[in-house]
């Protein structure tokens, strides 16, 4: 079965169009398109879904996965107090990537600094990350740290955790059992890749 509001969003946003482009060419009210795309109508008649697959391009078992269009991930910029990581006030945009990549991540971010230059990730690189809830001591690690993400490598230790850069012009950053739960100090993820060539 299709998923219509992320197929609708991710062909509006691939394709610069709005709901009224779609309302006409489906031959559908604005109000039914817009909860199409809000999830509120999880479905279409045989007829109108037909129009749909044919606007967007598709074959009825491409729509089932959203194949034949292009997955994104978000590209996560400023961290404002109090969200979640992926909450829409944070995206600055969406990224196209393959499929085989849209299996091993979850969101793109800019680094910021040299800190991890030494693993040939410097400022500006654009880093694809995967969430995860632990990760091994060598692995460039991204972190939450008050509202902002920074990349190092992560050394748990008993009591304490060590944010270690890859550059050693950058002192570690050191965090309490105490800090880590009042700052908060959060593991988000681990760099899938970074690339240089972003602008």
């Amino acid at each position: 079965m299709i998923n219509l509001q992320k197929a609708l969003q991710t062909f509006k946003r691939q394709n610069r169009v709005n709901n009224s482009y779609i309302a006409e060419y489906c031959d559908v009210s604005l109000p039914t398109v817009s909860r199409w795309c809000s999830g509120k109508i999880q479905n279409a008649a045989p007829a109108t879904l037909e129009k749909l697959l044919e606007m967007m391009g598709l074959d009825s078992e491409e729509a089932k996965t959203v194949h034949g269009l292009s997955p994104e991930k978000p590209m996560i910029g400023c961290m404002e107090p109090g969200t979640g990581l992926l909450d829409e006030i944070n995206r600055e945009g969406y990224i196209q990537v393959t499929q085989e990549d849209a299996k091993g991540g979850d969101f793109f971010m800019k680094m910021k600094g040299d800190s991890m230059k030494d693993e040939n990730i410097r400022d500006g690189a654009l880093l694809y990350v995967k969430r995860c809830r632990d990760v091994a001591d060598n692995v460039p690690a991204v972190l939450r740290v008050h509202n902002e993400l920074t990349v190092r490598r992560l050394l748990k230790k008993e009591g304490y955790w060590i944010l270690q850069a890859a550059n050693s012009d950058v002192e570690p950053l050191v965090y309490t059992e105490e800090d880590i739960e009042s700052m908060p100090v959060e593991l988000v993820g681990k760099v899938v890749y970074a690339r240089q060539d972003f602008e």
